[in-house]
């Protein structure tokens, strides 16, 4: 079977829209798929040419025109050239490669740009949703939440759904909130976050960061990730101000929109001791920090997005044998088992943070058992070749 993925942005990009798709298209090649890939404009590294080829995979490539062009300056036309131009590539591509399915995945424009080059092919159209674009929207600060364009963007998501062949979520918040929007459940499967247990795993601790960052035998609190608003880092930064216990240090690793404010929260309240904030740090260097780290902490926010959608680095910490530590919003509950594959504290509430941090401290025979357990968990149901396996179904039409 051919599978042809249309991609917003794909590998050697890092981060974790790049890493799912990544995972899925080369353990489906693993399965005896035969998979090629098309990028948008929105694809950012710089590229070679027409065609990429990754670790034995096609990827297909639209030349970055995008600056050059007087619809860069005109509000609204960019994605409309960007939908334009990835038409145009999957059609092109079809005639080639022949695909018995196309999969496309979120954000809106990859599944409208694969529906509409297929309307004379009958071929089916699969479209995976990571996210739904109007909430992402208003995370960024793009838009409100039910506003004109928040309903304009949420009534073309659901109208994309409904005609696609098929549709995949990520998450189960996922699946019941298109439920409530008339889509049939049985055209809804869920194909979850996973990771790569081989790439991911426990690793004996770095010397030198140990000697860098421990050398006073403190515990770490450790975030690695993007520093979004919804990632709650500022509420995390506040909330460790009020922790007294002078063994944990928090190391943040990373940056974004919000690096420069943390950066002056932690010196208004005078904790450049205690809080470190490494910046980015490159991604084949990303293992090293976690070997130092002891529990690994997610203090998202309460919004759409964070209650909907399930993120992948909490898996990556269980893995590599760490503790987790989330807030209760439905995507990380949908990932955590409280007291069994992890810690959960109630959301944006920084006494129940304070509170669990110290049980973690306290209780050292628990926090063993939880970390065996977690690390069961990703290896037995959450590795990408078991859950790849999902894809069977779906394709089978």
């Amino acid at each position: 079977m051919r599978i042809l993925h249309i991609l917003n942005h794909s590998v050697p990009f890092h981060d974790g829209y790049a890493m799912r798709s990544y995972n899925i298209i080369h353990n489906q090649k693993a399965l005896g798929f035969e998979v090629a890939v098309i990028t948008s404009l929105k694809h950012e590294p710089e590229i070679s040419g027409p065609v990429e080829k990754i670790d034995g995979v096609d990827y297909y490539r639209i030349s970055p025109v995008l600056e050059s062009s007087f619809m860069n300056r005109i509000p609204g036309m960019v994605n409309l050239y960007v939908l334009y131009s990835l038409y145009k590539r999957i059609r092109k591509v079809i005639r080639t490669f022949k695909p018995d399915v196309i999969h496309a995945h979120s954000p809106l424009l990859t599944g409208m740009a694969a529906k509409g080059a297929t309307l004379s092919e009958k071929t089916p159209v699969v479209y995976e949703i990571r996210a739904l674009w109007e909430d992402a929207a208003v995370d960024q600060g793009r838009t409100n939440e039910w506003s004109a364009q928040y309903r304009f963007i949420r009534f073309l998501e659901t109208a994309m759904v409904k005609m696609a062949t098929r549709v995949v979520v990520i998450a189960e918040h996922l699946k019941t909130e298109l439920i409530s929007r008339q889509i049939p459940e049985s055209k809804i499967f869920i194909v979850p976050n996973g990771i790569d247990v081989g790439r991911f795993k426990p690793l004996e601790m770095d010397k030198e960061l140990s000697r860098k960052y421990k050398s006073d035998g403190s515990s770490i609190i450790g975030f690695i990730g993007s520093f979004y608003h919804f990632e709650g880092l500022k509420f995390l930064v506040n909330a460790y101000a009020g922790v007294k216990n002078p063994e944990f240090k928090l190391l943040l690793v990373g940056g974004g929109e919000e690096e420069a404010d943390i950066h002056q929260m932690v010196k208004e309240l005078h904790l450049e001791d205690r809080i470190i904030l490494t910046g980015r740090v490159p991604h084949e260097q990303v293992h090293r920090y976690y070997s130092i780290m002891d529990i690994m902490v997610y203090p998202r926010l309460s919004k759409r997005i964070t209650e909907l959608v399930t993120p992948l680095k909490p898996l990556e910490a269980m893995a590599m044998g760490k503790i987790v530590l989330g807030s209760d919003v439905g995507g990380i509950k949908e990932l955590v088992s409280d007291g069994q594959t992890g810690y959960l504290f109630k959301k944006e509430d920084p006494g129940d943070l304070t509170a669990k941090l110290e049980t973690i401290l306290s209780h050292p025979d628990h926090v063993t058992s939880v970390r065996k357990q977690a690390l069961e968990y990703v290896n037995t149901e959450k590795s990408w070749q078991t859950i790849v396996q999902r894809y069977r179904d779906i394709y089978n039409f």
